[in-house]
C-alpha cells in the first residue's frame, strides 16, 4: 500500500494490548499467545454475550479481512482486542437485538475501570 511500517502500527494501536490492556496496566507486557488462552476468552465472550457459532465465524471472518486487507499484524499484542471487535461487528450484523458497545460495561464490568 506504500505506507511505512512505522505507520501500520500507529494505524493500529487502538488494538495494542500493551497500550489499552483489557486487564491488567498498560505497559504491561502481553501474556505469550497460547491455545488455552484464546479458548478461555473465546469461551467467555460466548458464555457472557450468548453468541451463536454463526456469529463466532462472522467474527474470524472480519478478523481475516482486516488482516488481509487491511495488513493488520494478529500478534499477543492484538488478538484479544480484534477478537471482540469482530465479535461486536458479528453481533451487530447477524442479530436483530444487537449489542450496543455501552452494553459492554454491563457484561464486562471489569474491563473498564
Amino acid at each position: 500500500m506504500g505506507s511505512s511500517s512505522a505507520e501500520d502500527e500507529d494505524a493500529y494501536a487502538i488494538f495494542s494490548e500493551r497500550l489499552h490492556p483489557l486487564e491488567g496496566r498498560a505497559g504491561d507486557a502481553p501474556t505469550p499467545l497460547q491455545v488455552d488462552a484464546v479458548r478461555a476468552f473465546l469461551q467467555r465472550l460466548m458464555v457472557r454475550l450468548h453468541v451463536d457459532l454463526t456469529v463466532m465465524v462472522m467474527a474470524f471472518v472480519y478478523i481475516e479481512r482486516v488482516m488481509d486487507l487491511g495488513g493488520m499484524p494478529l500478534t499477543s499484542d492484538t488478538w484479544r482486542r480484534a477478537t471482540l471487535a469482530g465479535v461486536l461487528t458479528g453481533l451487530k450484523s447477524f442479530c436483530e437485538d444487537a449489542m450496543w458497545n455501552a452494553d459492554m460495561r454491563v457484561v464486562f464490568p471489569d474491563w473498564y475501570r
